[in-house]
């Protein structure tokens, strides 16, 4: 598995940031994105830029096949470079194709709030470019391992869906 990385617009940079997501992922997502912002720019006009400033954080979970042959978790959040520029800043997880986004989504929080916290302080007017680009691959994944007792006394024997978050553990 991978560690998170990152795409977008950041305030201390003058163009596009990104590091340890895949040129698959970052070509689709910029796609995907990039369509999104124009139609909602032909939609709100004038009102884009202000609708766009005071958008939310928004978690995200893609199935394998859509950005790649990986399935992707993240947060992204608006954002804008150095001179002015506008695109959401996102940081991803890139995953195996048969990670079962349900029950990570309905899991502990714990990643996906770091990633918001982390997003977040690169607006603080102290915030450093270096510093969030070393703090991203250290948010881990948020994958649980199950950690059922006995599990290993049944390991080989059987296999079975963790479908509680007692049995999914906790990361």
């Amino acid at each position: 598995m991978s560690s998170p990385g990152f795409y977008g617009k950041l305030a201390g940079r003058g163009d596009f940031i990104h590091r340890g997501l895949s040129p698959t992922f970052i070509e689709r997502w910029d796609a995907w994105l990039s369509a999104g912002m124009a139609t909602s720019q032909a939609a709100l006009g004038a009102a884009w830029l202000d609708a766009y400033l005071v958008s939310p954080l928004w978690r995200f979970a893609v199935a394998a096949g859509l950005l790649g042959s990986e399935a992707a978790v993240g947060v992204m959040m608006p954002s804008v470079d150095r001179v002015g520029r506008y695109f959401p800043l996102t940081i991803a997880l890139q995953l195996e194709a048969e990670t079962d986004l349900g029950a990570l989504v309905a899991g502990p929080d714990d990643w996906f709030e770091a990633a918001e916290a982390l997003l977040l302080s690169t607006l603080e007017p102290e915030a450093a470019v270096e510093a969030f680009e070393a703090a991203v691959p250290a948010l881990g994944s948020p994958v649980c391992s199950p950690q059922v007792p006995g599990m290993q006394a049944l390991q080989g024997q059987m296999r079975f869906a963790a479908t509680t978050a007692a049995a999914r553990g906790r990361c």
